[in-house]
């Protein structure tokens, strides 16, 4: 043993031992540093395979209630002082009002759904991942068959996409309905459905270009622009959804556009990603020459245009709302909301009662610009495409979880990191085309990055919360964690 390799050193010198046998083993002694690093790892793997955090450093939970909770003394996690427990027992979250098609036939559907498919020991967070698993699949397969997004897919790969998307929709609007009916809502379970949104906007957005042909070889600024307008309208909403307190919700929104997204991979099926190329429409001379673009083109031109105008608005808007509240010529709360919300808005001013006095709303949401900024360019100059932009969307999506946890658990937590900006650059210029050791060397890397911060972040809500280490076996909350609310 490594413990043992100093003292055995002694005994062999005393035992007139040969000098080379005691300077080997004494090089064996430093091998422990390497020894010990290797064994935190293993630990960190484990922990991480086996969705448990315990080993990592913990300290007194600082929440009063835990001083009385049950007869026992304060819970241990990691990540615990008073502003940070308080920000995570504070926590409440708003549902967003509900758009046309979920008022129309949605809500039913997924309330039936719930209530004949899902037991109540069925966590809401393992309804949500296995929603993702088939939003994985979808992208696995067109990056298999059509890596430069030019349409090489066979035809029953985008019915397979279709299919695979409307089970992630349903299952995304299960585990909401899952979680208020077993009472299992927590801060938790919106940072997880949230960031498998997150990597969904990146997947819809990915396979609209390969149905559509666009080819990342050929038109690379083209499909840039249509991958990182799914990732830019995201994060900016998660932003204001953060500060706010509740979603934006139009009545024509992402439930909406995901079905439609879903008849174009049908209509894909069908006519085969040429076939789009068939159907041109005309336009006016300065916008082609020729006076016709294919329609695939004009489709996703004016919803990126309109993604783009739409959501710089709402941008604007926000952070002039919050300036107008902390000089005090607005006195009230963010439009028509929940009563409870209100009243705390109101009694801290007309601001959010978790978004820190102090912290500029309008650097946030520069940050989250200037790291898309650099997704993007990093993806447009990229020797391997798929390699950039797998590690972008992964990155994105941690991204959007350090942006959540400024609202569930640390209100003065940092978005930016500087791992995103190597990664990035690994994954750009340094990575070949042809390297599939490299590119799933950098992959892993991305993906590690967004695991330690999740799986933090776990281990700092679960700890504290009292709720049970593996997200995906239900505990509720000690204290009915704001009861009566939809956490998830």
């Amino acid at each position: 043993r490594v413990d043992s390799v100093e003292s055995f050193v002694v005994v062999c010198s005393r035992s007139s031992a040969s000098a080379s046998a005691a300077k080997a083993l004494v090089c064996l002694s430093l091998l422990r540093p390497v020894v010990v690093i290797v064994d935190k790892a293993k630990m960190t793997v484990l922990h991480a395979t086996s969705l448990r955090t315990t080993r990592w450093k913990e300290s007194q939970c600082c929440h009063f209630k835990n001083d009385v909770l049950g007869g026992r003394k304060r819970k241990h996690h990691v990540h615990a002082d008073a502003s940070k427990c308080e920000q995570v027992h504070s926590y409440l979250h708003t549902s967003p009002k509900s758009t046309i098609l979920e008022r129309a036939f949605l809500e039913r559907y997924w309330t039936f759904m719930v209530h004949t498919f899902c037991p109540k020991w069925l966590a809401p967070n393992l309804i949500t991942t296995l929603g993702l698993c088939f939003v994985i699949l979808n992208v696995s397969l067109v990056l298999y068959f059509s890596p430069e997004l030019d349409g090489s897919s066979p035809n029953w790969v985008y019915a397979v996409c279709a299919v695979g998307f409307w089970i992630y929709q349903t299952m995304d609007g299960m585990d909401g309905k899952q979680a208020r009916r077993t009472g299992t809502g927590s801060p938790l379970g919106e940072v997880v459905d949230h960031g498998c949104d997150a990597f969904s906007a990146c997947a819809y957005a990915t396979i609209l270009c390969d149905a559509f042909s666009f080819n990342a070889k050929t038109n690379r600024l083209l499909v840039c622009a249509i991958t990182s307008c799914g990732r830019w309208n995201f994060g900016l909403d998660t932003v204001t959804s953060t500060y706010q307190g509740l979603l934006p919700i139009n009545d024509f929104d992402a439930q909406e556009i995901q079905i439609i997204c879903q008849i174009v991979f049908l209509l894909t099926a069908y006519l085969g990603p040429s076939g789009w190329k068939e159907i041109n429409v005309p336009v006016p001379t300065f916008v082609s020459p020729s006076g016709t673009i294919p329609v695939g083109l004009l489709f996703m031109g004016v919803a990126s245009i309109v993604s783009y105008t739409t959501r710089f608005i709402t941008v604007v808007k926000t952070v002039r709302k919050r300036r107008q509240v902390k000089s005090g010529s607005v006195a009230t709360g963010e439009g028509k909301r929940r009563t409870s919300t209100r009243a705390q808005m109101k009694k801290n001013g007309g601001l959010p009662p978790h978004w820190p006095q102090d912290r500029s709303l309008a650097a946030v949401y520069l940050t989250v610009v200037v790291i898309e900024l650099c997704f993007f360019n990093a993806v447009y100059h990229s020797k391997n495409f798929i390699a950039a932009h797998i590690c972008a969307c992964v990155m994105f999506t941690e991204v959007m979880v350090r942006v959540m946890q400024i609202r569930v658990s640390d209100p003065n937590f940092r978005v930016f990191n500087w791992t995103h900006a190597i990664v990035a650059y690994v994954a750009s210029q340094v990575i070949e085309k042809t390297d599939d050791v490299g590119m799933g060397t950098v992959i892993a890397v991305a993906l590690a990055t967004f695991f330690y911060r999740f799986f933090h972040l776990v281990a700092q809500v679960t700890g504290c919360l009292g709720l049970h280490p593996n997200i995906f076996v239900i505990k509720k909350a000690a204290g009915n964690h704001k009861k009566g609310k939809k956490g998830h």
